[in-house]
Parts: structure tokens; C-alpha cells; sequence
């Protein structure tokens, strides 16, 4: 068994005192510090009594008199690692996200979750989807962008900055009485400068952001007073052929 170090070092100088202080032989002596040393650096009760030639109660015998507790080693100190590394890589998982998506680290992310919902939390009376998170619609409006080919230097901070100034986020959306963000000169790349949040309703407001595809629902002008169920079965009447055409 090699030698390992504890990473506890404040519980491995207390076992060394008790170990001085109750052991007089030597050889003895040593025998004790590689039990407690190894159990403190993860190893379990069964591999170091494998090892040492003893059984594993004795080894638990030894570690109870040494005041060595449970938490402080073996399968306890092996799992703690093992959750810590899960929670590093979820870590790092979470900073490849942020880059990637949202051009910022993972702490300026968690900023932004925050503020939003404090937010979110003052205004409890507005409808569901004036709660709705920053980072989707973020990602919405940073793909419309680059859909139509543009350079975009923009970041999350910075996109909810514009929001939290002009004090319309509670009113996001387009329609009557809702607010959106617009690039003042589309030929120039778009960043913070170049960004401005503005009415729907407002008839100054640029086209350039808004897509020439109809929205969602919208329908061809009919005549005034007429369903379309009513002129589709108009039409059938005009188009179909009477008894005795047919009959010819």
C-alpha cells in the first residue's frame, strides 16, 4: 500500500499527538499512523485490514480510539469527493453553456436568473408570460438576428441591462401596449450601442427588426359581413354542375 498524505491536516496533527502520547514502541507506532493515515486519505475498514494483516473490526477499534469519526474518512470521504467532482463538472457544463449561448460566464448568468426574478416577484399580479425567463427569449432574439445574417457582439448582461434602463420588461411582446427591442442602423454590426427598446404601437419605430412574414392567425381580407365557411360553400354552389348538365 503506498504512502498517501491526508488531506485533513488539522485532524491528521491530532492523531499523530494521541499516537505519540499512547504508543511507546516504535514499530507500533508506525503500524497505527498508516491505519488512521490511510483511512483519513478514503481507503475503507476492509482494504487497509487486508493490507495491515488484521481484521476489519480491529481496524475500527483502532480508528475509534484514535477519535478518528466516520465522516472524517473511508466511504464517507470517498463519496463526498465523488459528489464534489459531479458538482465541478456540472460546473464547467454549465460554463461551456453560458459561452456558448450566452456569451458570458456562468456567474454573470446567475446574475441575471437573479435580478429577474426579484423582479418577477415584485410584479405577482401580472399575467404568466410577463414571468417568463430572460435566458430563452435571449436566445430567441440573438437567433433572429443571425438569421438574417448579421454580426452580433452582443451578451446576455448586456441585452438585460437595456431592459432593466428603460423599465418595459413587464411588457415584453408586440401588440398594443407592448414593448420590443429594435436595431437602430441595420447596416452597422449589432451590439449595445445599437440596440433601443421601443413600442410596438409606435409608427416611428423601424421595420428593420421585424420579420415580412405574416403573424400567426393571420387571414386574407374577406368581404365585410362574410365567414369563410360562407364563402367556401358559395363557391361549391358556383362550381357544381346541375342534374341535367350531367346527365348530357
Amino acid at each position: 500500500m503506498s504512502e498517501i498524505v491526508p488531506i485533513d491536516q488539522r485532524v491528521w496533527r491530532r492523531v499523530e499527538r494521541i499516537i505519540d502520547t499512547r504508543y511507546e514502541d516504535p514499530k507500533h507506532q508506525k503500524r497505527i499512523q498508516k491505519i488512521a493515515q490511510h483511512y483519513l486519505a478514503g481507503k475503507t475498514c476492509a482494504a487497509i485490514a487486508e493490507n495491515v494483516g488484521v481484521t476489519a473490526e480491529r481496524v475500527r477499534q483502532i480508528l475509534r480510539g484514535l477519535g478518528i469519526k466516520r465522516q472524517q474518512g473511508g466511504v464517507s470521504l470517498r463519496t463526498r469527493r465523488r459528489m464534489q467532482a459531479q458538482e465541478a463538472e456540472k460546473l464547467r457544463k454549465f460554463e461551456r453553456l453560458a459561452r456558448r449561448y450566452y456569451h458570458c460566464t456562468n456567474e454573470e448568468v446567475e446574475a441575471v436568473i437573479r435580478a429577474w426574478r426579484a423582479l418577477s416577484a415584485a410584479h405577482r399580479k401580472l399575467p404568466h408570460w410577463a414571468h417568463r425567463s430572460p435566458l430563452h427569449r435571449f436566445r430567441v432574439f440573438h437567433a433572429s438576428l443571425k438569421n438574417r445574417h448579421r454580426t452580433v457582439t452582443l451578451t446576455l448582461p448586456e441585452w438585460w441591462a437595456l431592459w432593466e434602463e428603460s423599465g418595459h420588461w413587464t411588457t415584453y411582446g408586440r401588440g398594443r401596449n407592448k414593448h420590443h427591442m429594435e436595431v437602430r442602423h441595420p447596416e452597422r454590426p449589432v451590439d449595445v450601442r445599437n440596440l433601443v427598446v421601443v413600442a410596438s404601437s409606435d409608427p416611428t419605430s423601424s421595420p428593420s427588426s421585424r420579420s415580412a412574414a405574416p403573424r400567426r392567425g393571420a387571414t386574407a381580407k374577406r368581404g365585410r359581413g362574410t365567414s369563410a365557411k360562407t364563402q367556401a360553400t358559395e363557391g361549391r354552389k358556383r362550381t357544381r354542375p346541375t342534374g341535367r348538365a350531367s346527365a348530357r
